[in-house]
């Protein structure tokens, strides 16, 4: 209805615009209606004897225009009026000074506000004036703005009806639904000159509505114009007038903004209404229910408007013999004219924002092209029931926006639904992982993890009920096997409808891919509680993030001569040195400092796991190192490999890479003759496909439970994706079982990674701790900060790392053997430097999880006996990191470390060394996968969660008091006694480790 009221206003414009003419009504205002004398009416003007008695005391100010008598407050009568929180500009400057304000001059007001006696009112355009809109008790002013200048910010109101000269403009509706309207001769010429004049100073780099740079999505400069200037409150005033009743008195009109582009410069598609709505002082919510873009500058070729998803039945306009729109093709594109403007809908009469309305600014070829862009508010835009429920702050260094998707594209939408029971979680776990608990080593079965964590019935009902009230019919909404998530497939329109939010598409700028992704989404209030998060949402896949480890790892490796090195196996301490443990670390020097005797053993059902992401082993670096490190392992021995989706398999693979020969020749010479499994990935190849994302298809492939594989009806693993690419394969559901270890040497920036998305995987580790398995992670190779630098305004606050600051997962520092120690003292804490490259070990405390309760001692004691010097927060640092660099009541991390510097390796058929946490990991984890088999050998079982036995007995491990990891311009942490966040407790004594735990249930 208020839209058609909006298109017959314009319909009567397009014939005819000039001037309004006063109403009858406006120019013979009825002052009697006022709800307050003010004082400065004639006597004659306010005859109403209760509008004289108005209780003076209960004005929030004494605006200094009451007449004497009204003044019965004494403080009343001296008022300052330079004092006053605001200049209304009512008194000239020499009346401010008089005892007596009766007599202002009422010429000297810059608005006529309608109660003026009419022998005042000698200028007519100041006639015109509806008091019935004024939004505020004292009806002078249309609405409130705060625009900022170089000193702060200026408070201004913006007259309704300014008094200024409006041009007559024609204008012509090139589509009714959606609405766009356009307008010739909106601005003058000299209007034009002016704004331009007023804004030509302030330009500078086009942001997104984020607050991002999104400099490949948006390359123009921008700059906010004053709305107390006349010629801003002119136009701006004029443009409201198209707005017929889709605002409200109460609603704002926003900061107007000039925008410039030069050559090469655009605004890909993108929307003018936000995702997430805006709130006024009040707390009202409000949105751009319209906009107004106004060509002032247009001396450019290129350049034009661009609506894709409008078409058009009007006959084009024509400008020097050319069309100023251009209908002939897949929606509509506008000629830049200076003056001219166009006028569209955003929020049609259901408050959402309209999709059809996406535009952009076409690339300008030559000269420049400038406008002003208007956006009236609406308040109570973004319908109450709904909420935010995640929003991402930043995107992360390794992605940038590169467009949007179309809206018939189709994607895979999951849901996943919050759990049972997970606030026992660590009552669960603690109860078969500790060593003083009655039920120690008895681990549970994947029926009762689901059985235990399934979220409940009413939680699955509502959010299906949520997507069948949405319109997304019952028949495509499936449940996976665990009740954890729902399924479906939609359009992107859809997704963004149910949603209220926008996808981008993102491409990962060291790999080319795609991904899509909103900035944030909401969900109704009714249904919040009872999910985790919707998928694709905030996440942007890290895959890339981990691997910028193994590019650094890839200059500091010294590619030696491809000669042979052969060194005798030896259980020697000695070797420490006499083979320089200190400059190289081979086999036989980890089997000497952690006491490790050669392997005889092999269990059938223990085989270390080790994973993978698209990083694949290459079968004669294997054969060359165990012909000149090794002299037990056979030529020819090679992992068992698990291909989950899209994998190629290892051996004779073209993209075979440096974190798999790592991991492999470390852990090797600990762990034969037990086997080593690969458990190989790469998601991300498939990113922009499927909602698949770190580490998401390994548990997929181990963890019936997390399986997620279930859209189409299809649980038995068959993707949902209805377009996959040529080389796209089946997604494993839970087809292997999980192995008794599992070493990852992958990680990112804790702050890359959604909030509960981590809650969610870190879960996850929880589940398969209680089914017995040891998973262990990399701490990361950076010390205090993320591979991408640090965190806060100044890059000073410190970066955790996760997965490693899962609670429920063993996370392992690094060493380094240092000449002037060993062989007594052999190991400090892993840091080296090449002047462009760090090694320094990864350690902190996590902003996402609190320290667990087999924890806090250690960390106390630590606080205690060597507490940093560094300020500190409690809480997250978004909220708390101005005042500290790092989280003082966090979980920290890491737990063990092994030595991680100086790794012999071959690679690429030469030899040389490496190091990082990713050596360290993998070392860790193959003396805990020889424990195991050594508790297999007399009818035991596995390990399960390491964590809580580790810190009941710090004896079983070597402390490492020297060192730090340095980062964020500090030194870091510091190593001390017992544990820290730099080494945790210390690196593995395997002699007395076998010995703890042989003794265990």
């Amino acid at each position: 209805m208020k839209i058609a009221q909006c298109i017959a206003i314009l319909a009567m414009a397009s014939a005819s615009l000039a001037t309004p003419t006063p109403t009858k009504r406006d120019a013979n205002v009825d002052i009697e209606s006022y709800p307050y004398d003010f004082g400065f009416l004639e006597e004659k003007r306010a005859p109403a004897e209760e509008k004289r008695a108005v209780d003076i005391e209960s004005y929030p100010y004494d605006f200094g225009f009451l007449t004497e008598e009204k003044r019965d407050a004494p403080e009343k009568r001296n008022v300052d009026i330079e004092s006053y929180p605001y200049d209304f500009g009512f008194l000239s400057e020499e009346k401010r000074d008089a005892p007596e304000k009766r007599n202002v001059d009422i010429e000297s007001y810059p608005y006529d506000f309608g109660f003026l006696s009419e022998e005042k009112r000698d200028a007519s355009e100041k006639r015109n004036v509806d008091i019935e809109s004024y939004p505020y008790d004292f009806g002078f002013f249309y609405g409130f703005y705060l625009y900022s200048n170089n000193t702060g910010y200026v408070a201004h109101w913006w007259s309704k009806e300014a008094a200024c000269k409006i041009p007559s403009y024609k204008t012509q509706i090139v589509s009714e639904d959606p609405l766009l309207v356009y307008i010739d001769n909106f601005v003058s010429e000299a209007e034009a000159s002016r704004l331009l004049d007023i804004g030509k100073t302030q330009f500078a780099p086009s942001k997104l509505s984020t607050g991002a740079s999104g400099e490949a999505y948006r390359s123009s400069q921008s700059a906010g114009l004053p709305p107390s200037d006349p010629s801003v409150s002119c136009v701006g005033s004029r443009a409201l007038s198209l707005m017929a009743s889709l605002t409200e008195p109460s609603d704002d009109f926003g900061i107007p903004q000039l925008v410039t582009y030069q050559p090469g410069q655009q605004y890909k598609l993108h929307y003018d209404w936000f995702q997430e709505s805006m709130r006024y002082k009040d707390g009202r919510l409000c949105n751009r229910v319209a906009s107004v873009f106004v060509f002032l500058e247009a001396d450019c070729t290129g350049g034009e408007t661009y609506f894709p998803r409008i078409a058009s039945t009007a006959s084009s306009l024509v400008d020097d013999g050319k069309a100023i729109w251009n209908a002939t093709f897949e929606g509509i594109m506008f000629k830049p004219i200076p003056g001219n403007a166009l006028f569209w809908i955003n929020l049609p009469d259901n408050g959402k924002g309209d999709k059809r309305v996406i535009h952009g600014g076409l690339p300008v070829h030559t000269g420049t092209k400038t406008g002003m862009n208007i956006w009236p508010l609406k308040s109570n835009a973004l319908p109450s029931a709904h909420a935010v429920h995640e929003k991402r702050d930043r995107v992360p260094s390794e992605w940038r926006l590169v467009g949007q998707p179309r809206p018939d594209s189709l994607l895979r939408v999951r849901i996943g639904l919050k759990q049972n029971n997970l606030h026992r979680a660590d009552e669960y776990l603690l109860d078969v992982s500790h060593p003083r608990s009655s039920n120690y080593g008895k681990y549970w079965s994947a029926d009762q993890l689901i059985d235990t964590f399934a979220p409940s019935n009413r939680t699955i009902a509502l959010a299906r009920s949520w997507l069948i009230e949405s319109g997304i019919s019952d028949a495509r909404i499936f449940l996976n096997r665990n009740k954890g998530w729902l399924e479906l497939v939609a359009t992107a329109g859809e997704a963004e409808e149910l949603l209220h939010t926008q996808y981008f598409q993102y491409q990962n700028v060291h790999t080319g891919q795609s991904v899509l992704a909103c900035d944030q989404y909401h969900v109704p209030h009714s249904i919040q509680e009872h999910i985790d998060y919707v998928e694709p949402g905030i996440r942007l896949p890290v895959f890339q993030q981990q691997q910028k480890f193994l590019h650094k790892r890839d200059k500091i490796l010294i590619h030696g001569a491809s000669g042979q090195m052969h060194l005798p196996d030896s259980d020697d301490r000695d070797v420490l040195t006499s083979l320089g443990c200190d400059k190289l670390i081979t086999p036989d020097c980890v089997r000497a400092l952690y006491k490790i005797p050669l392997a005889t053993k092999s269990h059938p059902q223990n085989s270390l796991g080790i994973f993978q992401e698209d990083n694949y082993f290459h079968a004669e670096d294997l054969d060359l190192f165990f012909e000149n490190q090794t002299t037990n392992i056979p030529l020819g021995t090679r992992p068992l490999e698990v291909m989950i989706a899209n994998t190629d398999g290892g051996g004779s693979s073209s993209k075979f890479g440096l974190e798999s020969a790592l991991d492999l020749q470390v852990a090797y010479p600990i762990v034969y003759p037990q086997t080593i499994t690969v458990y190989q990935t790469n998601d991300h190849l498939d990113a922009q496909y499927s909602s698949q994302g770190f580490l998401d298809g390994f548990l997929n492939a181990i963890d019936g439970s997390y399986c997620t594989d279930c859209a189409l009806g299809k649980c038995d693993g068959e993707r949902a994706n209805p377009n996959p690419p040529a080389s796209d394969n089946r997604i494993l559901c839970g087809i292997y079982k999980p192995p008794n270890v599992i070493s990852i040497s992958y990680g990112g920036p804790e702050q890359n990674f959604p909030i509960a998305y981590q809650r969610r995987q870190c879960n996850e580790y929880m589940k398969l701790g209680l089914q017995g398995v040891s998973v262990l992670f990399a701490s990361g190779d950076n010390g205090v900060a993320g591979h991408d630098g640090c965190l806060g305004p100044k890059k000073d606050i410190f970066s955790p790392t996760f997965p490693a600051n899962c609670p429920y997962v063993t996370s392992v520092g690094g060493t380094k053997v240092l000449p002037e120690h060993a062989p007594s003292v052999p190991e400090s804490a892993l840091y080296n430097s090449d002047g462009k490259n760090i090694l320094s070990s990864g350690g902190g405390f996590s902003n996402v999880f609190q320290a667990p309760s087999y924890q806090t001692a250690a960390i106390s004691k630590y606080f205690a006996t060597s507490n940093p010097e560094y300020s500190y927060y409690e809480g997250n640092w978004t909220s708390g990191g101005d005042s500290g660099l790092y989280n003082r009541l966090g979980r920290g991390y890491p737990d063990v470390a092994a030595v991680a510097d100086n790794i012999a390796l071959w690679y690429k058929a030469k030899f040389g060394h490496t190091g990082g946490t990713s050596a360290s990991a993998p070392i860790f984890a193959a003396i805990i996968n020889r424990i195991i088999d050594e508790r297999l050998a007399i009818g035991k079982g596995p390990l399960g969660f390491l964590n809580p036995v580790l810190y009941d007995n710090e004896w079983a491990l070597n402390d490492i008091v020297n060192g730090s990891n340095p980062g964020c311009g500090t030194e870091g942490f510091r190593a001390a006694v017992g544990w820290d966040p730099v080494t945790g407790l210390g690196t593995p004594d395997y002699e007395k480790m076998l010995h703890l735990f042989l003794g265990l249930p």
